[in-house]
């Protein structure tokens, strides 16, 4: 869901919340949310994101390659 730029904070929220079971999932949604950030650059916010989260470490474990895109296809990427 990375870098969507459709995406609002409601299918953001959709997209976490699938990956909990339904207990965590009431309790996550009964917290308060504190902090909200907003970006500078609105337009450009998103690609800035995801390139500053590129040069993580982190990045390795969820980038998919040229190689797997084109053996697995978008729509099987996309699922995931």
């Amino acid at each position: 869901m990375a870098g969507i730029d459709t995406a609002g904070i409601g299918e953001v929220l959709q997209t976490v919340l699938a990956r909990f079971p339904q207990n965590e999932k009431a309790r996550l949604v009964k917290m308060e949310l504190g902090v909200v950030q907003c970006v500078q650059d609105p337009l450009r916010g998103t690609w800035r994101g995801m390139a500053a989260f590129a040069n993580t470490g982190g990045f390795k474990d969820v980038g998919v390659t040229r190689v797997e895109y084109e053996e697995w296809g978008g729509e099987r990427i996309e699922k995931w």
